[in-house]
């Protein structure tokens, strides 16, 4: 995930809590963002596919609202501490991510079934 791009996130991941909304978003690989309606922590995890579903794994963290808020305010002393990170360009804007071939084929953007289309 592209540092600058954390401010989406924050933007849908803070409407879904605020509301108790459902919120998911692919974060890269096999690890996805979630917010459940019947719960107000963030989970940050793993998944992976051992037959038709694609289930979370125990690889992962769940930030109470609190917690997050403190994530939220150190994401930019983590730029500032690591500034390479803001060099690093996601898969999805590589030229071969130009047409849908290019993402289907990518392991990183569609990590399951990136073979099988």
């Amino acid at each position: 995930m592209r540092w600058k791009n954390w401010v989406d996130y924050q933007e849908y991941l803070e409407q879904a809590l605020n509301d108790k909304q459902a919120y998911s978003s692919h974060l890269g690989g096999n690890v996805y963002c979630t917010v459940t309606e019947k719960s107000r922590c963030v989970n940050i995890r793993q998944y992976w596919k051992p037959q038709d579903e694609v289930v979370p794994t125990k690889k992962g963290l769940c930030l109470r609202p609190d917690e997050y808020t403190k994530l939220k305010e150190l994401v930019p002393e983590i730029g500032k501490a690591v500034p390479e990170l803001d060099a690093v360009v996601p898969c999805y804007l590589q030229s071969d991510h130009m047409n849908q071939v290019g993402m289907l084929q990518c392991p990183e953007c569609t990590p399951n079934d990136y073979m099988s289309w």
